[in-house]
């Protein structure tokens, strides 16, 4: 269920009834599963009860794929700009910005669960049915005499 929901929300999905279809869907994500298809209530659940362990287990997760060189965190925008520039800086970190990064990736984590709860409170399913509104008269089945 962890890694159903790193590799879920580290892709932009964040609502529990869409990671639901999803490993149906996603060959990547049937092989997290081990090709089981776990209910959204499930998925919600697992998120609401380990919120903390999770949050942390993320930025872990976020922070090895760094170190490992997989992934750079930031915004990336492309103009057609030649610069100049010294890659070697970019691998050189203090330890003061070490700590301003972890920082940023903890709120920026905190912000992405955020918007998972967000997403799951407000509930918006396409295929739900609509709720029933009641009505003053009531079907009264027929006596039998």
């Amino acid at each position: 269920m962890l890694s159903l929901l790193i590799y879920s929300y580290a892709n932009g999905l964040f609502f529990s009834r869409k990671i639901e279809p999803a490993t149906k869907r996603y060959l990547a994500i049937r092989y997290l599963t081990g090709n089981t298809h776990p209910d959204h209530d499930t998925i919600c659940k697992f998120r609401r009860e380990n919120f903390n362990a999770f949050g942390q287990a993320f930025i872990s997760v976020l922070e090895l794929a760094k170190e490992l060189k997989l992934l750079k965190l930031g915004t990336v925008a492309i103009d057609g700009t030649h610069i100049k520039a010294n890659a070697s800086i970019d691998q050189n970190v203090t330890c003061e910005r070490a700590r301003e990064i972890r920082v940023q990736l903890e709120q920026d984590v905190a912000e992405m669960l955020e918007q998972a709860e967000t997403a799951d409170k407000k509930d918006e399913d396409s295929q739900k049915l609509p709720v029933e509104k009641s009505s003053s008269s009531r079907w009264i089945a027929p006596s039998r005499s």
